[in-house]
């Protein structure tokens, strides 16, 4: 029994990292964070901080440029070029639309001429029955001189019609070429 009681009077104590963590800690705390202090107080940090970041960007130049670089000589069309793209589409989009309205406001007004035209000739027809050969002569100069009217606007549409699809046919012959600037074509490629 005096061999249990001596064995329970040496209880082992284990070692606590934490409790010796945090004893390390606070008996340095003060210290260290003076000399952080100090070290950063001082001109050679700040200049060395300002190399680091000089360095930094110009790496990020060099990685910006080499990227530019590699996509100009890809035959794939890059993120400036597609945006370009976007741009003259958006604003063909927007000229055709603006051309359409005015196509549709004229061909309104010319259904609206020619059937006003069209009443007008009817009542002139039965007010022709009883006139003679001149009078009717000189009113039916007058209707072929509104038709010729009505036709130059339609010619004037028509024409506005065919400078747009040129205009669509020119801009795409052109977005072409510009996705395709700077890359080889596959026949200089396999040479």
């Amino acid at each position: 029994m005096s061999n249990e009681n001596e064995m329970d009077s040496r209880r082992v104590m284990m070692f606590n990292p934490y409790k010796f963590w945090k004893n390390v800690y606070f008996a340095g705390e003060d210290s260290l964070s003076s000399i952080t202090r100090k070290a950063v107080e001082t001109s050679s940090f700040a200049n060395g901080v300002d190399f680091i970041l000089n360095a930094y960007l110009q790496y990020l130049r060099m990685q910006k440029e080499i990227t530019t670089q590699i996509t100009d000589n890809m035959p794939f069309a890059s993120r400036h070029d597609m945006a370009r793209v976007a741009k003259l589409v958006i604003s063909l989009e927007n000229k055709v639309d603006r051309i359409e309205d005015t196509l549709f406001d004229d061909l309104e007004e010319l259904k609206e001429q020619s059937a006003a035209l069209t009443g007008h000739m009817n009542e002139r027809k039965e007010a022709a029955a009883g006139l003679d050969d001149d009078e009717l002569q000189e009113r039916f100069d007058k209707a072929l001189g509104t038709t010729k009217e009505l036709l130059t606007k339609l010619s004037g549409i028509e024409e506005a019609v065919n400078e747009v699809k040129a205009a669509l046919a020119t801009m795409n012959a052109q977005a072409k070429p510009a996705a395709r600037k700077g890359r080889k074509s596959p026949s200089q490629q396999s040479e």
